[in-house]
């Protein structure tokens, strides 16, 4: 009986040390992690806390300070790349101001580098007798002219990881954008390199470094979007496309936003449209103007949805029009009645060239009401939990191989209540 006892409290006290000891590790873990996401914004003149990358002959000086990096590349490339702590990514704004001193071609670019996978995310001035610019890893062979090749610029790039999009600006305007599959959360590091090739002489002072956190703010905010500018605001808005096999589309601005889109082959199963930013749910009141110039074996949309991507957790509410038996009839699709099923409610038919169409949602009832024009055509409780991350889209859904559609998206009102 006492070896027993001995064995018993051998064993709980080896438990209790297993689960110290974990507590421990726990605890150390979760202020790691939560050191990344807090690191602390980097505005500077010289970034002292960058790991320094040398390959080449050249050489980085300290000068009022500024880096500067006078000198010749001698007879092979050289690259001086600074990068920054890790962080976790979340909404971020990485810059940096750089001068030139001359005329040698020579390449100087800001960006994110995902810490596990190697992927980056980034844009360059490449500096010679016409200056341009040019994303890092995508679309890597478009480049665009400088409108003002002076020997001073600032470079800086936007990521808003729920929207997969970066944004970047020269000098303060947006230049372009492009997808990115990096995900908020990832564990990323700021990077900022100078690249030249054999038999340069470089003379470069890079006068400021920025890595910004920039926080989301989780309230929705009320907007009115016309779409009337020569872009479509990247941080607002994404662009989804077709994929270009099954079927391709095209947006534009005039007059609105223009969306256009055409099965190509197979089922012709397709969408094309538009995601909004995202906010948590609260109640609101969101509506749209669009005007369907034409529509073939198509539905056009516009709703919210969360920002799960698949099934199970994927829930939405839509109201929109589609070609249906009858001609362009009204539909609500998503998912209510509190079973995850999603489900698809078609109206008697409406005039087939404008689409005025609303829903909202209560937060403290849990019911959504969609209509087109000031009728309320469904009310029914939904699926989506109030406070989780949600997006605003709308577009075009292509359902047969023949399948076409053009509409133009004039208005887009959003109000929290």
């Amino acid at each position: 009986m006492g070896s027993r006892l001995k064995v018993s409290r051998v064993a709980l006290a080896v438990l209790a040390a297993f689960v110290g000891a974990y507590v421990v590790y726990a605890h150390v873990a979760s202020l790691r992690t939560a050191r990344e996401y807090a690191r602390e914004n980097e505005v500077e003149s010289l970034a002292t806390e960058h790991a320094l990358r040398k390959v080449g002959a050249l050489e980085p000086a300290s000068r009022g300070g500024t880096i500067v990096v006078e000198g010749a590349t001698g007879s092979a490339p050289a690259t001086l790349e600074w990068t920054a702590p890790a962080r976790r990514l979340g909404e971020v704004l990485v810059g940096m101001r750089v001068r030139t001193t001359e005329a040698d071609p020579f390449e100087v670019s800001i960006g994110v580098e995902d810490t596990k996978t190697g992927q980056r995310m980034g844009v360059s001035i490449r500096w010679d007798a016409s200056p341009t610019v040019g994303l890092i890893g995508a679309n890597a062979d478009r480049r665009v002219a400088l409108d003002q090749p002076r020997n001073a610029h600032e470079v800086s790039m936007r990521i808003s990881p729920e929207l997969h999009l970066a944004a970047f600006a020269i000098d303060g305007v947006f230049v372009g954008s492009a997808a990115t599959s990096l995900d908020a959360g990832s564990l990323v590091r700021a990077f900022h390199r100078i690249d030249a090739e054999a038999g340069r002489h470089v003379g470069v002072v890079i006068e400021s470094v920025r890595v910004e956190g920039l926080a989301r703010d989780a309230a929705p905010l009320a907007f009115v979007e016309h779409f009337e500018g020569q872009v479509v605001d990247p941080i607002r808005w994404r662009l989804m496309s077709a994929d270009g096999w099954t079927a391709e589309s095209h947006a534009s601005t005039s007059d609105g936003l223009v969306l256009e889109a055409r099965a190509l082959r197979g089922s012709g199963a397709a969408m094309a449209g538009v995601l909004g930013p995202t906010f948590s749910l609260r109640s609101f009141r969101a509506s749209t103007r669009v005007h369907v110039d034409r529509m073939k074996h198509s539905s056009v949309f516009f709703g919210v949805t969360n920002t799960h991507g698949g099934l199970p957790q994927w829930r939405a509410f839509d109201v929109g029009v589609l070609d249906g038996a009858e001609g362009a009839q009204p539909f609500c699709a998503g998912h209510w009645e509190r079973d995850g099923q999603n489900r698809v409610q078609v109206f008697a038919a409406v005039d087939p060239h404008d689409m005025d169409a609303f829903i909202e949602y209560d937060a403290k009832t849990g019911i959504g009401r969609a209509g087109i024009g000031a009728k309320t055509i469904l009310e029914k409780p939904l699926d989506l939990e109030p406070l989780e991350d949600v997006q605003l889209h709308f577009g075009v859904n292509l359902g047969a191989p023949d399948a076409d559609t053009r509409i133009i998206a004039r208005e887009v009102r959003f109000d929290p209540w």
